[in-house]
């Protein structure tokens, strides 16, 4: 395990309510990251254990101690580039060097040259998601009603060992998130 320099400063503490980083890769949503504890670290060198407040990044541009996210007493969430070579972006913008720099509802962090950004949310994910896929799926059940209702009459044609559509039952949300995640 990597010796971690950098510690969470003494104003940081655990949020009263988890945080979220969407994880996006060329425009296409990867998965999230929670921010339940007082940071996360991000690094080349660093365990893989966000669950325990690291997260390593496997890029060339990524420090081994690249950046962090932390949460403060009063509810706030800011980032720090930690001096890494290639730096951290917020919303296009380079970061300075070893600033704490708040972070709004929506920012976007991009570490190095990587083609991940993550942006800030306190929406848990599944709830964001759940909206779309319910509309999505509100749209294919009404076309195909619209297509079941128009080759009705062919359908009567068709001998009667021909299977009907098979039914599928739908897998929950997790499954998909997690089958999206091990995509990446």
């Amino acid at each position: 395990m990597a010796d971690l320099n950098w510690r969470p400063p003494g104003w940081s503490a655990k949020p009263s309510t988890p945080r979220y980083l969407l994880i996006t890769k060329e425009g296409a949503s990867t998965g999230h990251l929670t921010i339940s504890d007082r940071a996360l670290l991000f690094g080349r060198r660093v365990p893989n254990e966000p669950e325990r407040g690291t997260v390593r990044l496997d890029h060339d541009s990524i420090s081994r101690q690249h950046a962090a996210v932390v949460h403060s007493f009063q509810g706030e969430t800011f980032a720090v580039d930690l001096g890494s070579r290639f730096g951290t972006t917020l919303d296009g913008e380079k970061m300075p060097a070893n600033k704490y720099t708040p972070l709004r509802e929506g920012a976007t962090l991009i570490f190095g040259a990587s083609s991940r950004s993550y942006t800030l949310t306190a929406t848990p994910p599944a709830a964001a998601a759940a909206k779309p896929r319910a509309a999505a799926a509100s749209a294919a059940s009404s076309a195909a009603a619209s297509a079941a209702s128009s080759s009705s009459a062919s359908a009567s044609a068709a001998p009667a060992s021909t299977p009907s559509s098979v039914a599928r039952k739908p897998r929950p949300l997790a499954a998909v998130a997690a089958a999206a995640a091990a995509d990446d």
